[in-house]
């Protein structure tokens, strides 16, 4: 079910991480270009990249960013958390829910063809048990004799 659910969800996943990555990129160049002199976990595009992951993940040196400057520090670091762990994660949740959705709906709609399908069979075996035997198009002669 997982890979179905993936499936579904396939298209909007790849525009998400899209916008995903070009946001992250854009913060790492804005960290990197503000204390890449200064802070050694900010000195390149790679260990920038390296330490906002770990910014996601929680683990992060405020007091590095503050002590820098009082300014930028915060409001950095506050507007990359509140966009990525706030509104991009959960439009991940959201799409993945919606692609659970798609393919629950299918499997149901599924389900309910085949119960319909099944009742619709039964009923007609059972009119074809209880109708007595005629001749080729179905008609029964009056005294019972068919021909």
């Amino acid at each position: 079910r997982l890979v179905k659910v993936l499936g579904a969800a396939s298209e909007d996943v790849v525009a998400f991480m899209l916008c995903f990555g070009v946001v992250h990129f854009g913060f790492c160049i804005a960290f990197m270009l503000s204390y890449g002199n200064h802070l050694e976990d900010y000195a390149t595009l790679g260990r920038t990249n390296f330490t906002l992951y770990r910014m996601i993940l929680g683990d992060f040196d405020f007091g590095g960013l503050v002590e820098y400057n009082r300014f930028l520090g915060p409001v950095y670091f506050v507007s990359f958390t509140m966009l990525t762990m706030c509104m991009l994660l959960n439009m991940f949740v959201a799409i993945v829910m919606e692609g659970y959705d798609k393919v629950r709906e299918e499997e149901e709609k599924v389900s309910v063809y085949d119960f319909i399908k099944e009742k619709v069979e039964s009923a007609v075996g059972v009119l074809r048990r209880s109708t007595p035997e005629g001749d080729r198009h179905g008609r029964v002669a009056p005294d019972g004799d068919s021909n």
